[in-house]
């Protein structure tokens, strides 16, 4: 059953005990639009969500083999650091199926998370009192980050 309500001043009903609104053609095509609306919200989220699980699966796929894949390279290089090879191979794994780590909300939108800063992947936000004070041991960001990167200061 689907139930719809009509906010107007001029509710065109069929009889004095308002159980039913009258069939115009204007209010049934906005009825159909909103209706069709609804569908497409409604799809957009369930396929999301089986992106979201199909993505799931790849990377536990990916990391049932990467151990496989990591004594296979070793064998054939003895000289392979075969705890960073996994290490960089699952990091890739969960790029790949980073899809499957988005966190929705009520409306089924993903949700920024504070990583994914609004000035962009390669910006890094410092924070000005910490900056001003010298904390920290950590060498200069030209050493960090490579050329054409973006330093922004936030409060």
């Amino acid at each position: 059953m689907i139930m719809v309500h009509m906010a107007s001043v001029w509710v065109p009903f069929t009889s004095e005990s308002k159980e039913a609104i009258a069939d115009y053609d204007e209010i049934r095509a906005e009825l159909k639009l909103a209706l069709q609306e609804c569908g497409r919200k409604l799809a957009a989220y369930l396929n999301r969500r089986r992106k979201m699980k199909y993505q799931g699966e790849r990377r536990s796929i990916f990391a049932k083999y990467i151990p496989e894949v990591v004594s296979a390279c070793s064998s054939l290089n003895p000289k392979i650091d075969t705890v960073s090879l996994k290490e960089h191979l699952m990091a890739m794994a969960t790029q790949i199926t980073a899809q499957a780590d988005e966190h929705l909300d009520e409306h089924g939108r993903p949700i920024k998370l504070k990583a994914d800063s609004e000035f962009g992947p390669n910006t890094i936000v410092i924070d000005p009192e910490q900056a001003a004070a010298g904390e920290g041991a950590e060498p200069p960001l030209s050493a960090i980050a490579p050329p054409g990167t973006l330093f922004s200061q936030a409060s």
